[in-house]
C-alpha cells in the first residue's frame, strides 16, 4: 500500500526544553494510538497521547507541519509493580495528567490507552537510580584568539557491574533580546541549550575511544541537544567532563546568564529512541539512503514512554565581572 507520513510528537522534555517531531511512514488506513512520556521522581505522570495523522505530500518533509490528530480517549491507566495507580485526566492539548503521583526508583511502571476502535496500547518502564554529581567547579579563561570562556569542569562515578545510559543537557536562561528594539527586556527570560561537546579526561585513550563507540549518536551532536552516551568505556570509574563556551557563544548573549547542567541516567529505550532519531535525521532528505524506523517502545502504536532521573547545578555567569 501507498506509505503516508504522519508524525509523532516525541518527548515532553520540560527539564531537557526541547520538543520534538519524528516522522515515520506507515501504510494508509493504519492509524494507531501516538503516546509519548518522559516520567522522574521529581514529577507527576504527564502523557501526550494522540493519534496517527495521514496527509498527502507534495513538498519536503521539513517545509510540512504535521501535528498527530486529536483523540478521544476512553481511559490512560498507570500501574506500579501491576498495581493500578490511578487514572490520568485530561490536562490541556492532548496531554493527560495524574496529579499527587511521583513514581519512585527501582519500580517498574506500565501505562495503558485505549481509544475506540483502535488497539489498545502499553509501554513498561522502570525509573533509573539517580547518579550525583561528585564534584563542580567553574573556571574563566582566556581563549587563543584573546576572547573570554567559561569552562564547567564536573565529576560522576558510574556504577559498576550494569548498563547505564546518560543525557547531558546545559541551558541558559537570559533576558529576551527584543530584534525590532535592539535591547534586553527585564521583564522577558529567554531559555536557550548550549551545544553539549565535552572532553572526557578519565584515562588516556577514552575520548578518542568514546567517539567510535558512541559514533550513531554522537555524529549529529554537535547542536544544542541533549547529549546521549553509554558507560560503556568507563563502566564503574570516575569521569571528568569538561565544558568550555566562550562569551560570544550566543549572538545575543546578555552580561548575566543562568547556566543550569543536568546530568540524567535515562532508560535503555530513551537510549534507543535518541541512536534511532538521530540516524533518522541525517537520511531523511536523501532518496538513496536505507529507510530508518525511530525506535518506539509503545505495543500496537508508536511513541515512546520512558524515564529519567537526574541532578542538576545552576551558577549565574555575569561577564561584566
Amino acid at each position: 500500500m501507498k506509505a503516508k507520513l504522519i508524525s509523532i510528537i516525541a518527548l515532553v522534555l520540560i527539564m531537557l526544553a526541547c520538543d520534538k517531531i519524528v516522522y515515520i511512514r506507515i501504510d494508509e488506513g493504519d492509524q494507531k494510538i501516538v503516546l509519548n512520556g518522559l516520567i522522574n521522581p521529581d514529577s507527576t505522570v504527564i502523557v501526550h497521547v494522540a493519534r496517527t495523522r495521514q496527509v498527502h505530500v507534495t513538498g519536503p518533509i521539513d517545509s510540512i507541519d504535521l501535528l498527530p490528530d486529536s483523540i478521544p480517549v476512553d481511559d490512560i491507566s498507570l500501574y506500579e509493580d501491576d498495581q493500578l495507580v490511578g487514572h490520568l485526566t485530561y490536562r490541556w492539548k492532548h496531554f493527560y495528567e495524574l496529579p499527587g503521583f511521583r513514581p519512585s526508583v527501582g519500580k517498574t511502571y506500565r501505562i495503558e490507552a485505549s481509544s475506540g476502535e483502535m488497539h489498545p496500547v502499553s509501554a513498561t518502564i522502570s525509573i533509573p537510580e539517580n547518579i550525583p554529581i561528585d564534584s563542580f567547579d567553574t573556571t574563566h579563561i582566556i581563549l587563543e584568539n584573546g576572547g573570554r570562556a567559561i569552562r564547567i569542569s564536573f565529576r560522576f562515578t558510574d556504577p559498576a557491574a550494569q548498563e547505564n545510559y546518560y543525557a547531558l543537557q546545559v541551558t541558559g536562561l537570559q533576558r529576551y533580546y527584543d530584534h525590532q528594539y535592539q535591547k534586553f527586556l527585564d521583564d522577558s527570560l529567554y531559555a536557550y541549550n548550549f551545544s553539549t561537546r565535552f572532553m572526557a579526561r578519565t584515562d588516556g585513550g577514552l575520548f578518542q575511544n568514546f567517539l567510535e563507540v558512541n559514533k550513531e549518536y554522537y555524529l549529529n551532536n554537535l547542536s544544542a541537544q541533549p547529549m546521549v552516551f553509554t558507560d560503556e568505556l568507563f563502566n564503574g570509574k570516575t569521569l571528568d567532563i569538561e565544558l568550555t563556551y566562550p562569551e560570544d557563544y550566543y549572538m545575543m548573549m546578555d552580561k548575566k546568564v543562568l547556566f543550569r547542567v543536568d546530568l540524567m541516567q535515562v532508560d535503555k529505550s530513551y537510549y534507543q529512541y535518541a541512536v534511532s532519531d538521530t540516524k533518522f535525521r541525517e537520511v531523511r532528505n536523501n532518496p538513496f539512503a536505507e529507510p530508518v524506523q525511530v525506535f518506539t517502545n509503545v505495543k500496537n502504536g508508536f511513541g515512546l514512554f520512558s524515564a529519567y532521573n537526574g541532578s542538576h547545578q545552576e551558577f549565574l555567569m555575569d561577564w561584566d565581572k
